[in-house]
């Protein structure tokens, strides 16, 4: 069979065909014609743009391949947006806002109400694999939960706590002690200002630096006052152990003023006054 110069669409076949042999200027239409805005229905929450087409059959969710869909992603089965925009409340009553909707519509205290009941329903059999699970995924992804926990509570990217790590060369901002995750005493702490966000989590605007176990809870049994820490500084430079001393030497002259002696340095004389009070 002779080889044709065209495709089947009349583009010359030198300079269009690819590696496998295919069009490619036919391939970029079939492409083009895909994209779920190309073709279809218009999508029937009432917001003007075409819904597509499936490009993959569902039996299970009546998604059938080339048939036209009723909604595109995130806007489906909520009503339209005039009747959303519309509704004060949810159908179980909760009112609705900008920041109580998911982006395709549900409300969150809902979902969150059903994620409550369907925990409720399960055995306590259940409930022991799962905590089993978590803590088995835990131990095997250590990196994993350190991230999300840095994320969650102190709105902290892997890579913000990356460059911090690296501009304190690895160690403590305070005692500059060399962070590892061998102990708990050289685990990185993230800081932050309490008097910017008071509890546990943190803004992200206020976190001050990375500091070890002992450093972190040495600014929270002062509750981050300079004076406190200042003072303590003080402290430990000037008292030392006079204290102790000037209490002894008191201690020691009372009991050499009982036992009678006058110059208490000599031993022969300690020996012999207790000698004689015998």
């Amino acid at each position: 069979m002779p080889k044709t110069t065209h495709c089947f669409r009349g583009h010359p076949r030198e300079e269009y065909t690819g590696k496998n042999g295919r069009c490619k200027l036919c391939m970029k239409l079939w492409r083009e014609k895909s994209k779920p805005e190309g073709i279809g229905n218009l999508c029937e929450c009432g917001c003007g743009k075409l819904a597509g087409v499936y490009l993959q059959s569902h039996p299970a969710k009546g998604q059938i391949k080339g048939q036209p869909k009723r909604f595109l992603p995130g806007h489906g089965g909520h009503g339209s947006l005039a009747e959303r925009a519309s509704k004060t409340h949810c159908k179980n009553g909760h009112p609705i806002s900008a920041s109580s909707l998911y982006a395709n519509g549900a409300c969150k205290q809902c979902v969150s109400e059903k994620a409550q009941v369907r925990r409720g329903n399960k055995t306590p059999e259940q409930k022991k694999k799962e905590v089993e699970a978590t803590l088995k995924w835990k131990k095997k992804h250590p990196e994993s939960v350190r991230r999300s926990h840095h994320r969650g509570r102190y709105n902290l990217p892997p890579e913000v706590f990356d460059k911090m790590l690296f501009e304190q060369e690895g160690k403590c901002f305070i005692c500059s002690v060399l962070f590892d995750y061998l102990t708990v005493d050289t685990t990185p702490y993230v800081d932050h200002d309490h008097n910017c966000c008071s509890g546990k989590r943190s803004c992200g605007i206020c976190v001050r630096g990375l500091i070890c176990r002992g450093c972190n809870i040495m600014l929270g049994a002062a509750r981050d006052n300079i004076t406190t820490l200042r003072n303590a500084t003080q402290y430990l430079e000037t008292q030392k152990c006079k204290v102790t001393q000037n209490l002894f030497s008191e201690l020691r002259a009372t009991a050499h003023t009982r036992m009678g002696l006058e110059n208490p340095s000599s031993p022969e004389s300690r020996c012999s006054a207790m000698a004689a009070t015998v």
